[in-house]
């Protein structure tokens, strides 16, 4: 992931804070990684499930991930070193050994995982802001790494299909973002602005039709929208 990319993120703890406010419904669109790993893996005889979590910013999905089941091993990754940092920092007093945070491009690190290697891939509100081919790319990684039956699980801003859906969707949120002023952090809310505004560039915009689309030409199957509220939604798929 370019540099470029890496700048549009913070490690500013009160403006992950304040942003929560701005778009409570995260939360909500991240528990479905842990819904979809426990209805997947409930059965499975297995004594260790291995995954690799993309974009972990400051370990809150991580979390997540973790609580779903205690036979994961995650390997979490951020190309923001700071954030990895905090990620470690939120850690350090949970005397948790299962997951390893590394500052890590997401393509890179998926390239140096052996094949057929993980039982599962989960990004949560990272792909988005990647260019088109650079996912395209990913998204074959996350295939060839993936065991058999392996899920991948991505939660995001996906652009309806329906167009007068998807701009009814980003007002709705540009509008929320008036919170930062009530918090005192106007910056933050032009910053965000734009933030979302770039990510309709037609080099960026992450079409729900089209990550279909790909997803199944790489050979993923059971391709499930799970969860969707305005911009963002959950969609897990098999090998």
């Amino acid at each position: 992931m370019s540099s470029d990319i890496a700048a549009r993120y913070s490690a500013d703890v009160e403006e992950d804070r304040i942003f929560r406010l701005a778009a409570p419904h995260y939360d909500e669109a991240q528990q479905t990684i842990a819904i979809a790993i426990q209805s997947h893996f409930r059965g499975s005889n297995t004594q260790s499930l291995a995954m690799l979590e993309i974009g972990c910013g400051t370990g809150l999905t991580s979390d997540i991930i973790l609580d779903a089941d205690k036979r994961i091993s995650l390997l979490a990754l951020d190309n923001v070193e700071s954030i990895v940092e905090q990620a470690k920092y939120r850690f350090k007093n949970k005397q948790e050994s299962r997951v390893e945070f590394v500052h890590a491009d997401a393509l890179e690190c998926l390239q140096e995982q052996p094949a057929g290697s993980l039982d599962a891939v989960l990004s949560a509100l990272v792909l988005h802001n990647c260019p088109n081919e650079y996912r395209k790319e990913v998204y074959a990684e996350i295939f060839r790494v993936l065991k058999p039956d392996g899920l991948f699980i991505n939660v995001d801003k996906y652009a309806s299909d329906n167009e007068s859906e998807h701009q009814a969707a980003l007002e709705w949120q540009i509008k929320r973002f008036d919170i930062f002023d009530t918090e005192g952090r106007s910056d933050l809310k032009e910053r965000w602005t734009t933030h979302y505004y770039e990510d309709e560039k037609p080099e960026v915009i992450l079409y729900e039709r089209e990550y279909i689309k790909d997803l199944e030409a790489l050979g993923f199957r059971d391709i499930k929208r799970v969860y969707r509220y305005q911009l963002e939604a959950s969609y897990v798929a098999k090998k």
